[in-house]
């Protein structure tokens, strides 16, 4: 009995792993929540949900919870909204603009990445924000919430190449032609 108990350990040692593993994105555990600032081209991640938004914010905001951000329609606006004026505050809520709130699953879930930039978008037919490689990023997006008089394009590929979504509001789910297709993405 010992002998076939040997055996069976050994051969699922052994088993080949299946190729789709291989082709599988990266884990949402090591994806965590990410600020890419659109200034430096630097993404920072963090544990939480409330670290990213904090630091999104300039600390502004430190008590958001993933699940009332996915609830509230105008979440990634409050995040730009001044907190106050009398310690200077206004004026750091002026330097720290929430560009957009990337959520790695549908309905807003999952791991995040929050685009921040120095100013909001100007909408005046130019990209304001370019982000060329989103990195652990690349392919993982679903769904999206834009702040900042920003919208988005998203590209399949690095370096603004392949198939191409523009995104000018809220949305729940990228559609199944960019579903985890996400490589680049431009603000405007």
């Amino acid at each position: 009995m010992t002998g076939l108990v040997t055996v069976a350990c050994a051969s699922v040692f052994l088993a080949p792993v299946p190729a789709v593993a291989a082709q599988a994105p990266q884990d949402k555990a090591a994806a965590a929540h990410c600020v890419g600032d659109l200034d430096t081209g630097k993404t920072t991640c963090y544990d939480t949900f409330r670290e990213s938004v904090a630091a999104a914010t300039g600390g502004r905001i430190t008590d958001a919870t993933q699940k009332t951000a996915a609830k509230d329609k105008n979440f990634p606006e409050k995040l730009n909204a001044s907190a106050g004026t009398g310690n200077g505050t206004a004026r750091a809520a002026n330097q720290s603009h929430v560009i957009g709130v990337f959520y790695w699953d549908g309905n807003y879930s999952g791991p995040t990445w929050i685009a921040r930039a120095s100013n909001p978008c100007y909408n005046n037919g130019r990209w304001d924000w370019r982000w060329t490689n989103l990195g652990d990023w690349n392919d993982a997006i679903s769904s999206i919430q834009l702040a900042g008089n920003c919208y988005v394009r998203g590209w399949e590929h690095g370096d603004y190449s392949g198939a191409t979504q523009y995104y000018t509001s809220d949305t729940s789910y990228v559609g199944n032609a960019m579903n985890d297709r996400i490589s680049a993405l431009e603000f405007n």
